[in-house]
């Protein structure tokens, strides 16, 4: 009695998996760590606790509609580097032809590398930082 259908714990964790692979892009496989968030404009903060291992991850992802600039601050205790892929909210195949915009990508204040990589009709931008602290921004500089 009050116990709910037989398939609930089974929906319950498809829907929890497809939130955080999926839309949250968080991907544990052992001890590597590969974070490709599909949130484009949006913003959100995230906690995950790994129980088995005892491992966590916490990111805060902001897009700022005023100065058009994303900030992502990780934090883990993961031991090693890991795959940070972000949707490209710029991309479109008018900007991808207009050389006028400059994506800039800082780690902890410092202008870095990046490659760019193709999904369907998505584009994401994709750097290998240390997972364990860091602050990443993303924006366009426009041309002066």
């Amino acid at each position: 009695m009050g116990l709910g259908s037989d398939f609930y714990a089974g929906s319950a964790g498809s829907m929890g998996q497809a939130l955080f692979e999926g839309y949250l892009g968080i991907e544990k496989t052992g001890d590597e760590l590969s974070i490709e968030p599909r949130l484009g404009m949006e913003s959100v903060r995230v906690h995950i606790h790994y129980p088995v291992n005892g491992r966590f991850l916490s990111y805060d992802y902001r897009f700022d509609e005023e100065s058009d600039k994303i900030t992502l601050s990780i934090e883990s205790d993961f031991p090693q580097n890991g795959t940070l892929k972000i949707l490209n909210p710029w991309a479109s195949p008018v900007a991808a032809q207009s050389p006028s915009h400059q994506l800039v990508v800082l780690l902890d204040g410092k202008e870095v590398g990046f490659g760019r990589e193709s999904k369907n009709q998505d584009e994401y931008i994709v750097i290998k930082p240390d997972l364990s602290k860091g602050k990443i921004e993303i924006f366009l500089k426009l041309p002066i």
